[in-house]
């Protein structure tokens, strides 16, 4: 019984660092907590590319969640996650988004594209990395385009 328990352990152990383990429940736990608790969630629409002078809000009601987690983040919007790597203007960016106030998308990749450097690390998010960002926000139903301005 011993011998048992112990490999367990052991094995537990060996499963509380992985990182693919970690990311995984992660996700889940977030895709739970933003599908409110739907086992099923309707898939992504057809990507539909937002313009930059169109208006765009996230219902504050239903926010995008995020978590931070060595290197990545973690997303969930609508019942589904996905990681990008963890720019450090991300962040502030999902909260401008979960605030619900109308921006243009122009205003969104002006404030928020940008190289930053953190100790040996360079993070890079160009336009068009924001923008796919955006776009993938807008096919969740999570980002609405409003009216192009």
């Amino acid at each position: 019984m011993r011998k048992g328990l112990h490999g367990t352990a052991r094995a537990l152990n060996a499963l509380s660092r992985d990182r693919a383990l970690e990311v995984a429940l992660t996700a889940s736990r977030l895709n739970h907590l933003t599908g409110f608790g739907f086992s099923q969630v309707p898939g992504p629409e057809r990507r539909n590319p937002l313009r930059e002078d169109d208006l765009v809000h996230v219902d504050a009601r239903y926010p995008i969640l995020w978590m931070v987690s060595d290197g990545e983040l973690v997303c969930s919007a609508n019942g589904h996650a996905f990681t990008l790597p963890a720019h450090p203007k991300l962040p502030a960016l999902l909260r401008r988004l979960n605030r619900g106030v109308p921006i243009s998308v122009k205003d969104l990749l002006d404030a928020y594209s940008t190289t930053e450097k953190r100790g040996n690390v360079e993070f890079v998010a160009s336009r068009n990395d924001l923008r796919a960002l955006l776009d993938k926000f807008h096919s969740l139903r999570t980002l609405v385009r409003l009216t192009s301005s």
